[in-house]
């Protein structure tokens, strides 16, 4: 049976695309430029197993804003992610991410 918390992580995602107006190939394409070579068939059965990691929800949920930022006409969103402090180092804080 699917972990509670792993339907819940696809759960969250595919909201945030649908939300958006974000569909899997537009996702797929994105993330390649960054490396994450997934087609869109596979990122679907990824998304609908949500066994994946924290960090690939973030890069999804980066390019997913920086997509729909791009459609509206806006400049790319920041961004800035505050998890806690002592794991990531004095500077956490103060660090800024583009997302993808």
């Amino acid at each position: 049976m699917k972990d509670l918390w792993e339907r819940q992580a696809g759960l969250e995602l595919r909201a945030l695309m649908r939300r958006e107006g974000v569909s899997y190939a537009d996702l797929a394409e994105k993330l390649a430029l960054h490396g994450e070579h997934l087609t869109p068939a596979s990122l679907t059965k990824k998304t609908y197993r949500g066994a994946f990691s924290f960090a690939f929800f973030l890069r999804c949920a980066a390019a997913v804003q920086k997509l729909a930022a791009e459609r509206r006409g806006e400049a790319a969103p920041f961004v800035v992610i505050a998890l806690s402090a002592p794991a990531m180092g004095k500077a956490a804080d103060e660090k800024e991410y583009k997302g993808v």
